[in-house]
């Protein structure tokens, strides 16, 4: 059995801090993880869709190369239906990302897309699975606190609000 999960949109708002320590930023990110089960006797198992959010720090070096740390929090799971059985498990995790970053050509001083890819470290915090068959409902809590390794690649669009006085 294996779980995989894809960080679709793996920022959907990326707010740069005014920290001025060298190249240095803090932002927030958000997004759509989309996982699904793989493996033997698992066609009925369907995605599970939710978002995830946390914070980041990035350091950028003078040309196109940085590097990017995270701390997220991201739910994954799967759910499956037969004729009148359901089943479903819920994974939350805290994640820590560590990101090589590439800065793309294209974009403006407002806009920058960049790719990045890197090693993912989480910490499962939660788990909760749920098993219905003929009318009879049996829901589980199934902690373990165990940590999972996954390798992300992501394509991001960077937007730099510029830094504004009020006077």
């Amino acid at each position: 059995m294996k779980n995989t999960a894809w960080l679709l949109g793996a920022s959907l708002l990326f707010v740069a801090a005014p920290l001025q320590a060298q190249n240095l930023q803090a932002g927030l990110a958000g997004g759509v993880t989309i996982s699904s089960l793989d493996g033997d006797n698992t066609e009925d198992a369907e995605s599970r869709t939710s978002a995830f959010g946390g914070g980041s720090l990035v350091w950028q070096t003078a040309g196109a190369f940085g590097f990017e740390m995270g701390l997220l929090y991201v739910s994954k799971g799967w759910e499956a239906r037969s004729t009148g059985t359901e089943a479903s498990l819920q994974l939350d995790y805290i994640e820590i990302p560590l990101l090589a970053r590439v800065q793309l050509a294209l974009g403006s001083p407002t806009f920058r897309p960049y790719l990045a890819v890197g090693p993912s470290i989480g910490l499962n915090i939660g788990c909760s699975a749920s098993f219905s068959t003929s009318g009879v409902r049996v829901e589980a809590d199934c902690d373990d606190e165990s940590f999972e390794g996954s390798l992300d690649i992501k394509e991001i669009e960077d937007y730099q609000t510029p830094n504004t006085a009020l006077s």
